[in-house]
């Protein structure tokens, strides 16, 4: 093809036919620049292409730690309805708003229990969120991202109460039993960690009432907080399920 075009200039110029020969050099440059351009266009094509891979791939994988991330909540919550049924049964004894129990629910070691908030989508992907093109989706996972900070602040002062205030109450006052940690079942380890008369001495006092007052509200806190990221995190797996 540059042979042949190469020998229609040489025939122009040996001819003498200028004009002509200046007006087919400028339709070769013409049918260059329009090469170039169709190469650009078909390079940008296949950019696209490359990207869209990206981001679908990104999302998957998101999806798959959203879904991990929401099981976990549902654990935590879980764990959270548990020390919340000890703590309401602790403060209503207390006021004497039921009769007094002769003997406490099993586990009443999760009474001093903490639940560990660890979601990995944003740990894992945040650093990636460039590979996102579809704009609203960006947004709610950033939204999702906001919402979840928000619900580690509230886990961690629920976390600062059970080890600041009960913990250390429990064990000023002798109510956590020694030998309960040499056992390797963690369910009789959980049935034999506080000692109930021990507790029930303590029951009354202002202290311990104080502090089951600010444990029982940044528990409950923490799980409406929980919930409602279980919420965001469904809603947000089937936007971007739609989307793929």
């Amino acid at each position: 093809m540059i042979k042949f075009f190469r020998k229609i200039r040489q025939r122009l110029v040996d001819e003498k036919r200028l004009g002509k020969y200046l007006l087919y050099a400028m339709g070769e440059i013409v049918l260059v620049v329009i090469g170039i351009l169709i190469a650009l266009q078909i390079n940008n094509w296949n950019e696209k292409q490359k990207e869209l891979r990206n981001e679908h791939s990104f999302l998957i994988e998101f999806s798959h730690a959203l879904e991990y991330d929401s099981k976990h909540f549902m654990g935590n919550v879980n764990e959270l309805e548990r020390q919340l049924k000890i703590i309401d049964q602790l403060i209503l004894e207390a006021n004497d708003s039921i009769a007094p129990v002769q003997e406490y629910p099993d586990k009443l070691g999760y009474l001093r229990w903490i639940v560990f908030f660890r979601p990995i989508a944003k740990e894992n992907h945040a650093d990636e969120m460039n590979q996102i093109l579809n704009q609203e989706i960006k947004a709610s996972i950033i939204d999702y991202f906001r919402a979840e900070e928000y619900v580690r602040e509230s886990v961690y002062e629920y976390r600062g109460i059970i080890i600041d205030k009960l913990r250390t109450f429990l064990a000023n006052n002798g109510i956590l039993n020694s030998m309960s940690v040499l056992e390797e079942d963690i369910e009789i380890r959980t049935n034999s960690m506080i000692k109930p008369d021990k507790l029930k001495e303590q029951l009354k006092t202002e202290e311990f009432d104080q502090i089951l007052f600010e444990t029982r509200l940044k528990t409950f806190e923490a799980k409406k907080e929980l919930q409602d990221l279980i919420t965001r995190n469904q809603e947000l797996s089937l936007k971007i399920t739609n989307s793929l």
